[in-house]
């Protein structure tokens, strides 16, 4: 048992223990709580390895890594509200890592550079760090073990190599996340995003988490908080993570917040999944030959990255004082606002040259000067679209069909499957008159996925599970467009179902 007035002298020592205590002790002393004033007693448990609980004025863990972090819990507590809260918590992934390419930006001595991002990553439930060298330096690596163990944090040297096959990184179960914007990774938060990758990373089995380092230093805290806090409880509030705006900005946080996280949910669609997003070409031919889908066109996706752009702006705009962040979050805002433009060249450049419409070549050579203007204030490098000699033809373009409103679906997936035996998936559609098809796409041993169609009335698929279950539905409204279920803007991009081997049957004597 530790009684909270012996924390100053226990933070001398080295350790995950100590750490926690030290965190502990500062919140603390913010709040203007005096040792005497919360006794607690901190010990270990028989709790699995990394959980945590908070139990009164017990704190307890399963290993000392786990009592760091439900000391952590702890602080945090007691900074946003002055008193502990019953609570307990274990990792959503066992392993959740940060790559570190060693290269000249980095000193190849553990600094206090290294031990403030060694700390960071503890604070934001990081405990893995892959150094990507080759060779890596023993010495090195075995001083920064040293420092990393303070925090329970592992370090794990890597060959440095090109990027994986997937089929390897699949093999070793961690999922790559990224951020989806180079050179503003260390501003760009949103928690839709984070938490979707985070959700199917679970629902297909991973064993951990991976993100690429945001370097040089100093530390990017934000890009870290957002994917560390997540990959350790998916299902943190919103409130907590934004928790740091609040203590750094004061009442100028919500908006802040608010303007960060529209302008990077406009950017996390930068790298769309293929099975929610047609290309440009795919599009083009979409509109020319009177195809149905419910695929999110280029054009389309900029109206929304143009929706949630402005939106930001309007948030920014409303800050009565000018925090260094400012300039940041608008920058940000421009970064939505060039891939929109962007996606909308592609689109009408691929629509010129499939049918050399001259309103589509007019369209390319009106937007991309604007663009260019927007890329050089950025910093970064935008191509010109390559027009070809085609003779363009003078006709109208043909338009996106109106969006049309959404009807409401109903949908409840099985709890489990058995493999090899039957599973039905039925989907109801209320109102059903305006809806041309259902399509049901799925996957049934890891495999492409499959799909099948059937009239809205009677929006019900059989299909035999393999030895897993995924899937999701395209409903296909009659002038063209359509939705997916679940929405992949901001749910998982399908349903995930438990699937149980077949029971053997034992023959009776």
């Amino acid at each position: 048992m530790v009684i909270l007035a012996l924390i100053a002298a226990s933070v001398l020592q080295a350790g995950p223990r100590e750490f926690g205590l030290q965190e502990l002790y500062a919140a603390m002393s913010a709040r203007g709580l005096g040792p005497g004033q919360l006794r607690l007693r901190i010990e270990l448990n028989n709790d699995p390895p990394q959980s945590w609980r908070i139990e009164a004025t017990r704190i307890s863990g399963g290993d000392l890594a786990g009592l760091m972090y439900g000391m952590l819990e702890a602080a945090e507590q007691i900074r946003l509200k002055g008193r502990l809260e019953k609570a307990q918590g274990s990792p959503a992934f066992a392993v959740r890592a940060v790559r570190v390419p060693l290269s000249e930006s980095l000193p190849a001595e553990v600094n206090a550079n290294w031990r403030d991002f060694l700390q960071m990553l503890a604070l934001h439930r990081f405990n893995r760090v892959q150094v990507l060298a080759e060779p890596p330096p023993e010495n090195f690596l075995r001083s920064l073990a040293e420092a990393a163990a303070q925090f329970a944090i592992e370090v794990e040297p890597r060959l440095w190599r090109p990027p994986l096959p997937e089929s390897v990184v699949r093999e070793q179960r961690v999922y790559r996340a990224h951020s989806p914007l180079e050179g503003l990774d260390w501003l760009w938060a949103d928690p839709v995003h984070a938490r979707r990758e985070i959700r199917v990373a679970m629902m297909e089995g991973y064993g951990g988490i991976a993100i690429d380092a945001a370097i040089p230093f100093p530390p990017r805290w934000l890009f870290y908080l957002l994917w560390g806090r997540l990959a350790f409880q998916p299902n943190l509030k919103d409130s907590l993570l934004s928790a740091e705006f609040h203590r750094r900005y004061g009442k100028e946080a919500p908006l802040i917040w608010e303007a960060l996280t529209l302008a990077s949910r406009a950017l996390s669609f930068r790298r769309p999944p293929d099975l929610f997003f047609s290309s440009p070409e795919e599009a083009a031919r979409n509109r020319v030959e009177q195809r149905k889908s419910a695929r999110l066109s280029p054009l389309a996706l900029a109206g929304v990255l143009y929706q949630h752009a402005r939106q930001a702006e309007l948030a920014v705009n409303r800050l009565k004082e000018k925090p260094d962040i400012e300039p940041d979050l608008r920058n940000l805002i421009k970064a939505a606002r060039l891939e929109a433009r962007r996606l909308t060249i592609e689109d009408f450049a691929a629509m010129y040259h499939l049918t050399g419409n001259d309103s589509a070549l007019r369209a390319v050579r009106r937007l991309h000067p604007a663009a260019q203007k927007l890329a050089g204030e950025l910093g970064v490098e935008l191509r010109a679209p390559g027009l070809g000699s085609e003779q363009p033809r003078n006709f109208d373009l043909l338009r996106y069909p109106a969006a049309p409103a959404k009807p409401e679906f109903i949908h409840i997936p099985p709890p489990r499957a058995t493999a090899g035996q039957p599973a039905t998936l039925s989907l109801r559609v209320t109102p059903a008159l305006a809806i041309q098809t259902v399509r049901l796409h799925y996957s049934t041993s890891s495999a492409p996925f499959q799909t099948i169609q059937a009239p809205a009335a009677h929006a019900s698929f059989t299909v035999t599970p393999g030895d897993t279950l995924l899937y999701y539905f395209e409903v296909i409204h009659k002038n063209g467009s359509g939705w997916f279920l679940p929405d992949p803007f901001s749910d998982t991009p399908y349903f995930h179902v438990r699937v149980q081997e077949k029971p053997i049957a034992v023959p009776q004597p």
